[in-house]
């Protein structure tokens, strides 16, 4: 690792949340393996919250534990927008002028940073940073949208003018896969959905793979024969890996490349609460230590809801600090036990 980003933060947990801004805007539009983050704090119930945080991943330092060759220090108040590979190469400071905006907070600009340090109330900067992280996200949803809305049509209950329901869904799920950090997810239960969900995410992050579990060899079949199998194994080739769920090493299985199929490897969970065998699923899979678990249709389904409550009780999965829409309940395991 060459490159690093130094942050100091203050002894103010509020400036936790400043961070965690930062950084869901820093993972959106940049490789991380390539870069590591050093924070500076005294506080150690600073780096305790940031080490529990679903954000917090293996190249985050509190202090140096290697040597650079390219240094870049940033205020923790700042919106990235952009790769910063560019920033490393620069010696000329005053190309950062090109680079830099505290004036003009419009998404649409072509800053690569936007500086919020000149707001001194806290909670007028969080205000301001967050409303701007969200209409980005929004904007780079929406043209995900676009893009899946172009390839299929939603089926079975949804309407193909797709429903605000719709809309909500695709931005808890797509707003989560935008992360860098999110490379491996396991979809399970959705066929009915025309693969939607799994177009979206694959053209949300261009990094990600899926395992996409049916539950038998009959749903297999049906969606190796449905048009869009074809439309997105043209798409996304390899990216994308149908297998029958709950079979050993000799599932049923379309993609060549096994390292990217580990089953107890997964970042993100995404699962059907409507489910018939959803306790079975639920006790079987392998959950990593700060896997993303998005449950959906849970409200709609009480025996399903109880088994999945008393699961996360169990299991102590915690909340997302993220803004969500009530469609989905999101989780994430911390040395979960299943």
């Amino acid at each position: 690792m060459e490159k690093c980003i130094i942050i100091h933060i203050l002894n103010d947990e509020n400036y936790v949340k400043v961070l965690y801004l930062f950084l869901e805007s820093l993972y959106i539009s940049n490789d991380m393996r390539n870069i590591d983050i050093l924070i500076y704090t005294s506080c150690i119930n600073i780096k305790n919250m940031i080490k529990n945080h679903y954000l917090f991943s293996d190249n985050i330092y509190f202090e140096k534990t290697k040597n650079y060759k390219n240094f870049f220090y940033i205020n923790v108040d700042t919106i990235i927008k952009g790769n910063i590979d560019i920033i490393f190469d620069l010696e000329n400071s005053d190309k950062n002028d090109l680079l830099i905006t505290d004036k003009q907070f419009n998404i649409y600009n072509n800053f690569l940073i936007y500086d919020f340090s000149l707001y001194h109330n806290i909670y007028q900067k969080l205000t301001l940073m967050n409303n701007f992280l969200t209409n980005y996200k929004n904007y780079l949803i929406n043209n995900y949208l676009i893009l899946t809305k172009k390839y299929i049509k939603i089926e079975h209950k949804y309407s193909i003018t797709y429903t605000d329901i719709t809309l909500y869904k695709a931005k808890n799920i797509s707003g989560l896969v935008l992360n860098s950090k999110i490379r491996k997810i396991m979809e399970i239960g959705f066929f009915n959905n025309s693969l939607f969900y799994t177009f979206l995410m694959l053209f949300s992050n261009p990094n990600v793979y899926i395992d996409y579990y049916l539950l038998n060899q009959n749903e297999l079949d049906n969606i190796k024969n449905s048009k869009n199998y074809y439309k997105i194994k043209q798409l996304f080739n390899n990216r994308i890996n149908f297998l029958i769920y709950d079979n050993d090493n000799d599932n049923d299985n379309d993609n060549d490349n096994e390292n990217e199929n580990d089953n107890n490897n997964h970042d993100l969970i995404h699962i059907n609460g409507l489910i018939l065998n959803f306790e079975n699923i639920i006790k079987n899979i392998n959950f990593k230590q700060n896997t993303i678990i998005i449950v959906d249709n849970i409200n709609e389904n009480n025996y399903n809801k109880e088994i999945w409550e008393s699961y996360v009780i169990k299991n102590n999965l915690k909340n997302l600090e993220i803004n969500k829409y009530i469609y989905h309940d999101i989780k994430m395991t911390k040395n979960a036990i299943f």
